[in-house]
Formats: structure tokens, sequence, C-alpha cells
């Protein structure tokens, strides 16, 4: 969506809080509301990895949406662009360093005689 999105002013229009699963402490989801070139007003809510936590209600925050399917939208930040792409880089990295290790066997020493 990096190439292919837009950029907007957003407004956070409310804050919804629930428990994104039993048990877990309850998070805040900021729902946004922007208008794209058209002059379409979308209204969406974000996910709690889309956002510093330092975003309140009624503040203006700059989104990167697809505008093809304006619900796909993120902040424009280096975290919420990047962060995803680069844990499964190093998760896939970290497979591969311990395939090779595990994969190694030391090589058998023959039997000394004495």
């Amino acid at each position: 969506m990096v190439s292919g999105g837009e950029y907007v002013e957003a407004k956070v229009t409310s804050l919804q809080s629930r428990k994104p699963w039993p048990g877990k402490a309850v998070h805040a989801y900021p729902v946004v509301s922007f208008t794209d070139r058209e002059g379409t007003t979308h209204q969406l809510e974000l996910q709690s990895y889309n956002f510093p936590l330092t975003i309140e209600y009624g503040s203006s925050i700059r989104l990167l949406f697809d505008p093809r399917s304006p619900t796909r939208a993120l902040v424009d930040s280096w975290r919420a662009r990047w962060a995803q792409p680069l844990l499964g880089v190093g998760f896939g990295l970290l497979l591969l360093a311990s395939a090779f290790f595990v994969g190694r066997r030391p090589v058998s020493q023959p039997p000394t005689t004495p």
C-alpha cells in the first residue's frame, strides 16, 4: 500500500475501548474520519498497532490509505509502515540461521588406536 496509497489528514472522532482478547487489558481504538479526493467522507476504526499511544480525541493525524479500498488505512509513521515487514524478515532470517546451525553435524573422528 505504500507505493499506491494516498496521504490525507484525518480527525479522531472517537475512541472505542474494548478488550482485544478475553483476559487482556482494555485497548483504545481511535475512530477517524477523512475526505478523499473525490469528496467522499470515510469513517473507520484503526487497529491498536497502527498508531502511537499519544493519539487523542479531536486530534488530527496523517493517514496513508488505499484509494481503491479506503477502509485500508494506516497512520503515516515508520512503525506502522515497516514494523510488520521487518519482523517477518527477521523471523525468516532466524529460522534460516537455526536451520543452518541445527542441520550441521559434527564430523566424526576416526577411532584412535594406542
